[in-house]
């Protein structure tokens, strides 16, 4: 009897738990600890806590599902590399689905005239991508191939 309830006990215990874990969620607080019930609010708040607790030992960063604004890239550097026995993981919290945004929401949007034709216009930074609810929008071909030529 002795034997069956060890083997259970052995089997009960997780083998590849890290030997950190930090949870990140948009409404999280980067004062707070990192768990679960109080999860950091950025990427960058659990990537230092990672990097300060690492030393050879497996962290695992889970990432909640909702949006991120990245006001500046999230940078990794060879300090973030994880190894076969310490690796270090950013992975989704199961089920959720985290994205990364690093756009910016325009706003004064107003009516107005683009080459002769009723248009919506708003001032911008240089972009690349344009989104519209969610979906990605052609830019105007005239106002990018003038840009390109040094025009505009």
């Amino acid at each position: 009897m002795m034997r069956v309830l060890l083997a259970f006990a052995l089997l009960a215990v997780p083998q590849d738990r890290p030997e950190a874990e930090y949870y990140v969620a948009p409404g999280g607080d980067d004062s707070g600890p990192g768990t679960f019930e109080r999860p950091f609010a950025t990427l960058e708040r659990a990537r230092d806590a990672a990097r300060a607790r690492r030393v050879g030992k497996p962290v695992t960063v889970c990432v909640r599902g909702g949006t991120y604004i990245l006001e500046k890239p999230l940078l990794f550097g060879p300090e973030d590399s994880g190894t076969a026995e310490a690796p270090l993981v950013f992975a989704a919290h199961p089920g959720e689905k985290p994205v990364l945004s690093g756009g910016i929401r325009l706003s004064g949007w107003r009516r107005g005239e683009v080459h002769g034709r009723p248009a919506w216009t708003a001032e911008s930074p240089e972009t690349r991508q344009l989104f519209v609810r969610g979906r990605r929008r052609p830019r105007h071909h005239r106002h990018t191939r003038a840009r390109r030529l040094g025009l505009v």
